[in-house]
């Protein structure tokens, strides 16, 4: 299957450089053989209704361009995949306990 051109298939917002940046070494991991590609991307990129949270507000260009190079990475580069989705990180001293995944939210493991 021959892969669209990132421009064709996704009109890019204006933090293109992230979004196609992420399509340019999905496609290069394709042609150096990789299997499997691991995305760093961001809480709630893949939930466009949850950017108005005050706590995300500030980074809705950053979520837009990781929207669409995770669409890209599920939906066309034909590789296995696994996306990682950091949560917030807070002003304040840790508690040295980590969580995989938000509370309230059903994902299954990573692969």
């Amino acid at each position: 299957m021959r892969s669209r051109r990132w421009s064709q298939a996704y009109p890019c917002p204006p933090v293109s450089s992230s979004c196609q940046g992420a399509v340019k070494l999905i496609e290069a991991a394709k042609k150096a053989g990789i299997r499997r590609f691991v995305l760093l991307s961001s809480v709630f990129a893949d939930e466009p209704e949850k950017w108005g949270d005050p706590a995300l507000a500030g980074i809705t260009d950053y979520n837009i361009a990781k929207f669409f190079a995770d669409q890209w990475l599920v939906r066309d580069s034909g590789l296995d995949y696994t996306i990682v989705q950091p949560g917030n990180l807070l002003d304040e001293p840790g508690r040295r306990r980590r969580h995989t995944r938000p509370r309230g939210r059903e994902q299954g493991a990573t692969p």
